[in-house]
């Protein structure tokens, strides 16, 4: 079986290959940090005008949420939930099923 090299050890012939691969891995870097890629998908979640506990399943606290999908027009916003690490409290103006994207 063979090993494989880093890519830092790999020297190619055209020295313009080596520079994409310094970019390609750049821009992965930069891709990785960004927070909202780094989520979780809350599928068809019921959420009402009382406000409900959701868990996220991020191992940090919550950022922020996008509204992927929902079944009115209903405003959808956050309040202090029982533990920001674990959960997101979601609210609504009217009673609606949504999924949501956790950040």
């Amino acid at each position: 079986m063979s090993k494989i090299e880093p890519l830092e050890s790999q020297q190619f012939i055209n020295p313009d290959i080596n520079s994409l691969f310094e970019n390609v891995e750049d821009f992965a870097e930069q891709l990785s940090s960004v927070d909202f890629l780094k989520g979780s998908k809350l599928d068809d979640i019921t959420i009402t005008t009382t406000g409900i506990n959701f868990a996220h399943g991020l191992d940090s606290k919550y950022v922020g949420f996008f509204v992927l999908n929902r079944d009115s027009t209903a405003i959808i916003y956050t309040e202090d939930s029982l533990d920001d690490f674990k959960f997101i409290k979601l609210k609504s103006n009217v009673d609606t099923v949504a999924t949501i994207w956790v950040f």
